[in-house]
This record gives structure tokens, C-alpha cells and sequence, in this order.
């Protein structure tokens, strides 16, 4: 039980909220269409999403959808915000939704991989990493995510080679956190309380989390995956706009 807890975590601070840090002049880059109403609105449900009013920005997302109907960032917005709240089943429809509109959308392969790799599917959840991967090479959240995929299935280093990769990419404390807790899962202290020490100074909430899993019990193999945020909202990092 206490395994799964903390695998299924770790796709929460993944990805819950992909959209937080993207902007919403976004809106105009996947429909150039879109009105000042759509993107206000789109605005209001990112602001909703930091401050974790999921149900605030769900109606929000929705508002921006009855006025375009062909927003596939709105679209990934609700698929975010039900995944947050543990509907994995509306989630999905909402990713499939926006790759209706737009195949090219990396948010949503991304967080259909992060749905399934919370299943369990983690067959799946790589097909869908690797075809985000495929659109952008450059995005890290695909490549944390594959880290906890690997890190499940217990291949090492493909585990840590793939969080590395998301490091290179974007220093934000999240990837470092998932690397530091597979190094926890992995019982190498060592190489977790280096990471302590790096978060310290990006986001010391972060450090404080990691610490805490180094001073409770391990299990050897132990799938890899920071604990939930709480009630504190994940802050999912800027990624690159595919057109």
C-alpha cells in the first residue's frame, strides 16, 4: 500500500498541473482565433490552478472551450485539473479531446502517459512519453516522467539517465526532487542527501520533503516517487510551444 501511495504521488507533482507556468498567449498559438474573452478566461483558470481552486479553474477552462471550441491548451487545462483531483477517467478524455483538435499537443501525450504510468500501465505510459518526446526532444517533464516509468520497472539506469536528461533541460527543483526520491527508493544516501543539499537552495519545502524520506524506512527497490503536495499546488515548469 505504502509503495503505490508514494509512486502515484510522484505522476501528481509530475504533471498535475502542466499548464501552470505556460502562458496564455498560448491560446493564440494553437488558434489564432481566439478572443480577449477566451484568453482572459484561460488566464483566470491558470491563476485558479496556482492557487489550487481546481474547481474555479475547471469552469474556467470550460468557459474558454464554449467560446472555442478548438482551444486544445484549454482542453489539456481540464485534463489537468481532473487528474488533480483523481479522476483519471475524465482526465484522459479531456488529453484525448485536445489531441483531437491538435496531435502536436506535447501536454497532452504527456499527461496520458502520466495517467497510465499511475495505472500501472507503464507499457503505455512509455508509448505515450516517446510520441510527446518525438514532437519535442526538449521536454522535460516527459523525460522525468519516463525516469519514474523505468524507475518502476526497475531499470536503473535508464531511470537515472532519464531524469539527468530532464535536468539538463530545466533545472526546476521538481526534476531534482524525483531524482533525489529514486535515489531514496534505491537506498543510496549518499547520492539523495547531494540532492538535499542542491534543493536547499531552489525550494526548500522540496529539501524538507526528500529529508523526510531519507529518515523513513526503506525497502529495497521501492519504486521511485516524491510524496503528494497536500494541499500545496504543483508548480509544473515552463515547457516550449509546439505550433
Amino acid at each position: 500500500m505504502k509503495k503505490n501511495f508514494i509512486f502515484s504521488g510522484a505522476l501528481i507533482y509530475l504533471v498535475a498541473i502542466i499548464l501552470v507556468n505556460y502562458p496564455a498567449a498560448g491560446l493564440c498559438q494553437t488558434n489564432q482565433n481566439s478572443n480577449p474573452e477566451a484568453m482572459d478566461s484561460f488566464r483566470a483558470g491558470v491563476d485558479n490552478a496556482k492557487a489550487g481552486k481546481f474547481d474555479l479553474a475547471i469552469k474556467s477552462f470550460e468557459k474558454v472551450i464554449s467560446i472555442d471550441s478548438k482551444n486544445s491548451n484549454a482542453y489539456v487545462g481540464l485534463g489537468n485539473m481532473y487528474l488533480q483531483k483523481g479522476d483519471l477517467a475524465k482526465s484522459a478524455e479531456y488529453y484525448n479531446k485536445a489531441i483531437a483538435v491538435d496531435n502536436s499537443s506535447i501536454f497532452a501525450y504527456t499527461g496520458l502517459g502520466n495517467i497510465y504510468s499511475q495505472k500501472g500501465d507503464t507499457d503505455k505510459a512509455i508509448s505515450y512519453y516517446e510520441k510527446a518526446l518525438a514532437i519535442d526532444n526538449n521536454n522535460a517533464m516527459a523525460y522525468s516522467g519516463l525516469g519514474n516509468v523505468y524507475g518502476r520497472k526497475g531499470d536503473t539506469d535508464k531511470a537515472i539517465k532519464c531524469y539527468n536528461k530532464a535536468i539538463a533541460l530545466d533545472k526546476n527543483p521538481i526534476f531534482y526532487f524525483h531524482l533525489g526520491v529514486f535515489y531514496v527508493s534505491q537506498n543510496n544516501k549518499n547520492e539523495a542527501l547531494k540532492i538535499v543539499e542542491i534543493l536547499k537552495k531552489l525550494d526548500k519545502s522540496l529539501a524538507d520533503r526528500l529529508e523526510n524520506q531519507l529518515k523513513a524506512p526503506q525497502t529495497p527497490g521501492r519504486p521511485p516517487g516524491p510524496v503528494s503536495t497536500g494541499n500545496k499546488p504543483a508548480v509544473q515548469p515552463a515547457a516550449k510551444t509546439v505550433k
